[in-house]
């Protein structure tokens, strides 16, 4: 049985990133095996509120969720990103060419006052 217990992350002086930083997560992590065996309050079949325990229903829609969750993210690292990061070196050159490179963009927005 797993007990996780609802906190703030003020008790870390760098806060949140503190917490998901620090050496102490990054041994969590490894007992973890990684991210596909990382869980969240979400997966918890019970959860004990004012000192009795209750089933979760979100329980049933994470378990349900989650392969499309993983789905998508593969998705996203494995084909669009690869994707997208070709088409953006192809067309690196034109873009360069007709000032459309973001940096460029930014800095003619800054300049006219706009967006």
């Amino acid at each position: 049985m797993a007990i996780h217990q609802n906190h703030d992350y003020g008790y870390d002086p760098q806060g949140k990133y503190g917490v998901w930083n620090d050496e102490h997560a990054a041994h969590n992590y490894q007992l973890a095996v990684g991210r596909p065996c990382m869980r969240t309050i979400d997966d918890a079949s019970e959860l004990l509120e004012d000192g009795a325990l209750r089933r979760n229903p979100r329980h049933y829609l994470r378990n349900a969720v989650r392969p499309i969750h993983l789905g998508l993210r593969a998705l996203r690292y494995n084909v669009w990103n690869p994707l997208w990061f070709a088409a953006l070196g192809a067309t690196r050159p034109l873009r360069t060419a007709l000032g459309l490179r973001s940096r460029a963009v930014r800095l003619t927005y800054a300049k006219n006052g706009s967006a």
